[in-house]
This record gives C-alpha cells, sequence and structure tokens, in this order.
C-alpha cells in the first residue's frame, strides 16, 4: 500500500553539469498515493550528463540520470523552391521573433532574427512559418520562388530571437554552450518547369483572391511551352481556408481542362489535360476559389503547398520540375496593425516603416510587410500603399480595399512555458529491509532544458 507522509531528499551535483529546484526547495513529501513531486528542475548552462539522487530516511535511494543539452539547430530542408525549412532539437520561444531589421528613429537596433542571403550576398525577403510543435520554422519567400544556386541561412541567438521555450539560447556555433548565433546553407536546385501558387493575404470572412478583378489564388507555370499534361496535389490549412472551386483561367480556357478532387480538406488532387499543348511563356493555369472562415484565427500563417508535380511532354516524358509555394496569412490587406479594423494607425504605419522610423509592423512580426501592406497589389509596398489606404478611410472608393466582414476577430493566445520536475513514488513498507524509493515515470527525466 502508498505510504503518505515520507520526507524525501533530492541532491544535485555541485560543480559541473547539474542543475537547481525552484526556491532551492530540495525536499518533498509523499502525497496519498506515495508520490513526492520535486520543486521545479531547472538545468544550469553546463552540458552534459549527471545523477539527482532522491533518499527517504534510512531507505534505500533512488538515481535520476539527468542530461542537459544545449538548443541547437538539428537540420535545414528545402521543402520546395520557395520554402526553406529549419528544424530544432526542442521547441522554440516565439515570443519576440521578427524578420526584419529593427529601427528607431532611422537607426538600426537590432538585425533579423533570420537573414537568407544569396551569391551576392543580398538579402532575400521572405515570412516566418512556425510549425504547430514549435520545433521548427519554415521560411517562405516572397514574391516567387528562389532562383537556382546556393543560399546561406543566418539566426540570431539572443533573448529576443531564437531561443528555446525554456529559455535556452541557442548554440549556434555548435561549441556546446548557449549563445552563438548559427550559420548554415542550402542548394535550391535548377527545373525545366515550376509550378507556383500565389501568396494569399485574406482575412475572416473574406473570399479567396489576390487581385480586384479576379476571384481565386491563381496557380501558374513558369513556361507553358511543349507542356500537354500536368498532375499536382495542391495542400493547405482547412482551419484558414474553405476552398470550394478550381477554375481555369481564361486565357488558358480554349487550350486546358482540368479535373480535381477536392473531397479531403486540406488537400485538391488536380489533373490538367492540354490536347494541343500550352501557349509559350509564364501563364496562369487556374484558380484556387473559396473563402476565409469568419473563425479562423487572425494573424495565423500558414504555407500553401504543392507535391506530387508532373510535368508532362506530349511522348509521356516528364520535364524536370519544381514547385513555388505560397503564404496564406489570415488578415486583411493592409491592416498592418493587425487589430483587424482599418484606422488612420494603419496609413501612419505604412508612412513610418518607409522612413525606416520603426521597425516592420509590430502586428505583424514574421510576416515580410511588403505582403500585408501592399493593399494597390502591385507586389510593393511604397506610399502608393497608404495614399490609399487614407483615401479610404474617408469614403473615396478604393478597389483593393473592402470593409472587414468579420468585427471581432479571433486572435490566437500565445503561451511559452516549460519546466521540468522530479517525481517519486515510496513503496509499501513490508519490512524495512524490503522498503526503498523508486523511480516514476523517468521518461520525464530523460531532458532538462538548459536555462
Amino acid at each position: 500500500n502508498p505510504v503518505a507522509g515520507v520526507p524525501v531528499s533530492f541532491a544535485v551535483p555541485s560543480t559541473g553539469a547539474s542543475a537547481s529546484f525552484a526556491g532551492a526547495v530540495t525536499t518533498a513529501t509523499t502525497d496519498a498515493s506515495g508520490i513526492a513531486t520535486s520543486a521545479v528542475l531547472t538545468a544550469n548552462s553546463t552540458a552534459g550528463s549527471y545523477q539527482v539522487t532522491a533518499t527517504a530516511g534510512s531507505l534505500s535511494g533512488a538515481a535520476y540520470a539527468l542530461s542537459n543539452a544545449v538548443f541547437a539547430v538539428a537540420g535545414l530542408d528545402v521543402l520546395d523552391a520557395s520554402s526553406i525549412r529549419i528544424r530544432f532539437n526542442d521547441a522554440i520561444a516565439t515570443a519576440g521573433l521578427q524578420v526584419n531589421d529593427v529601427f528607431v528613429d532611422n537607426v538600426l537596433v537590432e538585425e533579423a532574427d533570420i537573414t537568407i542571403r544569396d551569391a551576392a550576398n543580398e538579402a532575400v525577403r521572405g515570412s516566418l512559418v512556425v510549425a504547430a510543435d514549435r520545433r521548427s520554422v519554415t521560411f517562405v519567400k516572397s514574391g516567387g520562388g528562389f532562383p537556382a544556386g546556393g543560399y546561406s541561412v543566418r539566426l540570431r541567438s539572443a533573448a529576443s530571437a531564437f531561443q528555446s521555450v525554456d529559455g535556452s539560447l541557442l548554440d549556434g556555433d555548435s561549441n556546446g554552450q548557449p549563445g552563438g548565433n548559427y550559420s548554415g546553407s542550402v542548394t535550391i536546385a535548377s527545373a525545366e518547369r515550376t509550378l507556383g501558387v500565389a501568396d494569399l493575404i485574406r482575412g475572416p470572412g473574406q473570399d479567396l483572391r489576390t487581385s480586384a478583378t479576379v476571384a481565386g489564388v491563381p496557380v501558374t507555370i513558369s513556361e507553358g511551352q511543349g507542356v500537354y499534361a500536368f498532375s499536382t496535389t495542391i495542400t493547405y490549412d482547412p482551419a484558414v481556408l474553405t476552398v470550394s472551386e478550381l477554375v481555369v483561367a481564361d486565357a488558358a480556357a480554349a487550350r486546358l481542362s482540368i479535373t480535381y478532387n477536392t473531397a479531403v480538406a486540406g488537400r485538391i488532387d488536380v489533373v490538367g489535360i492540354a490536347p494541343a499543348g500550352l501557349d509559350a511563356g509564364a501563364q496562369t493555369l487556374f484558380f484556387v476559389r473559396g473563402s476565409v472562415p469568419n473563425q479562423a484565427v487572425y494573424g495565423s500563417l500558414s504555407r500553401l503547398g504543392m507535391s506530387d508535380v508532373s510535368v508532362y511532354h506530349l511522348d509521356g516524358t516528364t520535364f524536370t520540375a519544381a514547385v513555388d509555394g505560397g503564404l496564406a496569412v489570415t488578415a486583411y490587406p493592409g491592416d498592418v496593425t493587425g487589430d483587424g479594423r482599418y484606422t488612420t494607425v494603419d496609413a501612419l504605419r505604412m508612412q513610418r516603416y518607409l522612413v525606416n522610423l520603426e521597425s516592420a509592423f509590430a502586428g505583424h512580426p514574421l510576416v515580410d510587410p511588403m505582403l500585408i501592406g501592399d493593399v494597390s497589389g502591385d507586389g510593393r509596398l511604397t506610399s502608393l500603399d497608404s495614399l490609399l489606404m487614407q483615401r479610404y478611410l474617408v469614403n473615396i472608393a478604393v478597389p483593393t480595399i473592402t470593409p472587414p466582414p468579420v468585427t471581432a476577430v479571433v486572435r490566437a493566445a500565445a503561451s511559452d512555458v516549460g519546466q521540468t520536475s522530479l517525481v517519486v513514488a515510496a513503496a509499501s513498507v513490508v519490512a524495512a529491509e524490503e522498503a526503498s524509493v523508486k523511480p516514476a515515470a523517468p521518461r520525464a527525466l530523460a531532458f532538462a532544458a538548459l536555462a
């Protein structure tokens, strides 16, 4: 039978890799189930393995094997021609992350937390999508895919940049200690044909579109000459997008027909046939139509991806093909403050950003400002966008800005919480020589994050 009221003492090494208990409390008492739970244990800044012991009076003790593991990059992956994924060995803290240099009164005070540069050392614009488990982030390039070639990837390690959910700074330089920026590299392969899906900035209650005149998200091909058929699977987050139909672009309708299946939410299987071949040149193949649900989480980011891409010659052989995936931002275009409505502050923030008086829009820290602020639809963020916002606010019609259909948007609740504790169980006392303190749920002790 479980024994309650047994005092248990915990001890950690005094030097080297070790940890400390919250409030310096090193004792606990077993409850009615015979379980004694330690105070929260926080690892020190030294990596390595060590043991924590638990003793209960004259009873034999228990030893817990723990390891302080540094927070580090676990790998880089090229997901497609526009998306690079960075994987970590622990969940990241998202508070404070931003993809742009921070300016205050036209002075650079902090570099972007992630920077990707091409062979000419030019920074690439993009946005950052954080995975649901927060163990990876994906950089999605703005305005089309990466040209083929090599790219450097730099992550900033700091309390305001990349750190674990438990507050451990990124060990980017792989010296076994927290701190140090990470540097890596990837190569984007060349391809004969690229299928692409456009970036989408639409808010709750709005239909899917990237222009004021044509409904739908365009899916394109980089070159149509010699293409007689294609197949692909488009993937999206059904929590933020609802798909109703696919429609062939007017310019391609005389040559192209498509068959598609939307039976599975979050997936569209598409086959396209062009009996006489597509026209030469880059072109839009079809549009994905639908809407953003009213309850979609405002400000959320997700990828518009494609997989299983095949592009065919007339003889049935295939081109080498790449995918230019897109980004879906659940927000009203031009709402740079991120509050789900349009005010004069949106126009003001655009102007201040354009003259480097402040950093990229605080309401969307992981989104390329060009995407969220481009209300003109020309693929840039300029003073024209601020002007159009001002005209809208004084009731002058602006075709690219419409009143937000949902007045009370749903916001996400962020939480960066992590802790580790020790749990021990006191065995039933049948005879003094048979009693001992045994570890319970040792899997919970397999990792202690560095503070």
